[in-house]
């Protein structure tokens, strides 16, 4: 039974893999060319996070709901998906950074098949990465 356990557990890590790296050919979704742009630009930067805090994410949304956030995003000017003008970071012309293009997709490729339950935990050990240490001294309140 481990046999047929470590079998499938490789085939499965197969196809995420597979799938990975279709969604992020398909969409055009690089990390490299996102982390750029949000480090560069302050007023994206805080346009996508107010826009993750007004809508946040809700698990028994609808397909339309989940497409209309989607469309949301790429009027906030993220560089993913296909139809991109030739001076936009996001375009995915091989002449200019071969290099860069299939390495972005290869890194979202990555994020993506290390799935959820792995960033959750990260995110979670982060946060309480910022709650470490010893609590501040409360300070006398009566003065003097």
């Amino acid at each position: 039974m481990a046999r047929v356990s470590g079998w499938y557990k490789r085939q499965t890590q197969v196809v995420i893999c597979v799938l990975s790296l279709m969604v992020a050919i398909g969409l055009n979704v690089n990390t490299v060319s996102i982390a750029e742009r949000l480090i560069n630009d302050d007023s994206l930067r805080s346009a996508v996070v107010q826009q993750a805090v007004n809508n946040g994410v809700k698990t028994n949304e609808s397909l339309n709901t989940i497409a209309n956030q989607i469309g949301q995003v790429q009027r906030l000017g993220i560089p993913f998906g296909w139809n991109k003008k030739p001076d936009d970071p996001a375009d995915p012309s091989f002449s200019k950074h071969p290099g860069r293009t299939i390495g972005g997709w290869l890194l979202t490729c990555l994020a993506l098949s290390l799935g959820a339950p792995f960033w959750f935990d990260a995110l979670s050990k982060l946060a309480g990465l910022r709650g470490t240490g010893s609590p501040p001294k409360p300070s006398a309140a009566g003065g003097g």
